[in-house]
């Protein structure tokens, strides 16, 4: 059980860049962002509003430390370059994604308590699962859009 969460938890890791960058640099998009993804958490785990609303600081903390960590990412490769990338390369992007894993399990682990006033460990993993499942979604959804031939 604790390697399918750690390997879901890899793949969200390495999918994050990419549904992370747009928002990051618009905040007000990114504050809506958040308030719909709160809202959809809550509504799927069937969160009372006292609930919720003891949760909402915490997980929008717990969100803003974990964007801050693509934020500081490193070099970016477009499509094109990283098939065409040195051993060098590969190892930098192999390290640095290490790294951002690394620091999103540390952020993970800062946030247990605070999560853990609120709700029980049965609702965090619970929490944990919707959290990747929407995150997949919305991967899914900017490829589907990414591979749409322009209009």
């Amino acid at each position: 059980m604790k390697t399918t969460i750690k390997i879901w938890f890899l793949m969200a890791v390495m999918l994050a860049p990419f549904m992370l960058a747009a928002q990051i640099q618009r905040p007000a998009f990114r504050e809506r962002f958040l308030n719909a993804r709160f809202h959809e958490i809550c509504t799927r785990m069937q969160l009372s509003p006292d609930k919720a609303e003891k949760l909402k600081p915490v997980y929008f903390r717990y969100e803003k430390e974990k964007a801050a960590v693509f934020v500081e990412s490193g070099r970016r490769f477009n499509r094109e370059e990283r098939r065409n990338l040195t051993v060098e390369q590969e190892e930098e992007l192999y390290l640095a994604r290490l790294e951002k894993a690394k620091k999103l399990i540390e952020i993970r682990e800062k946030y247990y308590p605070g999560f853990r006033t609120v709700l029980s460990p049965k609702e965090i993993v619970q929490f944990n699962r919707i959290e990747m499942e929407l995150n997949r979604k919305m991967v899914q959804q900017i490829r589907k859009r990414l591979n749409e031939p322009d209009e």
